[in-house]
């Protein structure tokens, strides 16, 4: 496993000017497309900042045949670290507000980390929810 992860500090890390990373070897299952992959593997585990691109979903190298994940988007990745299931109330610990904002939502915040935010203990009633549905039709 060693040589995998000097193969990517040496190439990937640097080529993207990746700096900061954390990898750890897992043990994963996999049961999709690809059959020339085993059922159940030790793989890299390699997670860096989203500010630098992912590598691209076609990379191999010398010490490995395949990169896992590289579309998985921020989203995603939030709704299963956190184990989100269905709607729920979140708690965020020490948000920050951001100096712009990027949705249409009346309130936005910054969480530093994942491990900032996770279900409420205590769920409130749902928020009122208001909703107009409008249908127009001109007839000649």
């Amino acid at each position: 496993m060693k040589d995998v992860y000097t193969e990517f500090n040496d190439k990937y890390a640097e080529k993207y000017h990746i700096m900061k990373f954390s990898s750890r070897r897992v043990e994963k299952k996999y049961a999709f497309e690809f059959s020339d992959v085993p059922r159940e593997s030790e793989y890299l585990e390699v997670r860096y900042s989203t500010d630098h691109p992912a590598p691209p979903s076609n990379a191999s190298g010398k010490t490995f045949s395949r990169v896992f994940g590289t579309t998985t988007s921020s989203m995603e990745r939030l709704i299963i670290s956190c184990k989100l299931k269905g709607p729920c109330w979140l708690h965020i610990r020490n948000p920050s507000l951001p100096s712009q904002n990027i949705s249409w939502c009346k309130i936005e915040c910054i969480a530093d980390s994942l491990s900032s935010v996770g279900v409420a203990s205590e769920q409130a009633p749902p928020p009122p929810l208001t909703i107009l549905s409008l249908s127009i039709k001109t007839l000649l």
